[in-house]
């Protein structure tokens, strides 16, 4: 693919939501996106389009897309990522497997035995940060 150019990430959000708004979903959303363009974000801009929110920015010269898209009653849209390097594009549904809580867990018994950390602090926060400018800005 080559230097990645752009990352878009796609999937349901409901800044409505009885769960702490925007944050519950979208903070994996904002997660995907931090692992996949990794580093310090620029200052992110908002939109909205069609009953979807948009949030702009950059991470360590990456152009990054969030695409929150509000669930309706019988159905939602899946998440969904596409990366664009300088000679190629991927695009997939990210699919979540029965055991797709596994990582996170064995990340956290790992820490818990060793006492280091499976990501920085930096890369903990950055999407935590992100959504807070969303949330602020809806």
């Amino acid at each position: 693919m080559g230097e990645i150019q752009t990352v878009t990430v796609t999937g349901p959000a409901d800044e409505t939501s009885e769960y702490a708004g925007i944050f519950f979903y979208g903070i994996h959303l904002a997660d995907v996106a931090q692992r996949l363009a990794p580093g310090r974000t620029s200052p992110v801009r908002v939109r909205r389009a069609a009953g979807t929110i948009l949030a702009h920015y950059d991470a360590a010269g990456t152009a990054v897309t969030l695409e929150f898209v509000r669930p309706e009653p019988e159905a939602q849209v899946p998440f969904h990522v596409t990366v664009v390097g300088r000679r190629g594009v991927l695009a997939r549904e990210l699919r979540l497997g029965a055991d797709y809580l596994r990582p996170g867990v064995d990340a956290f018994l790992s820490m818990l035995s060793s006492g280091a950390l499976p990501v920085t602090e930096e890369a903990m926060l950055e999407p935590i940060s992100v959504l807070e400018q969303v949330a602020t800005s809806l």
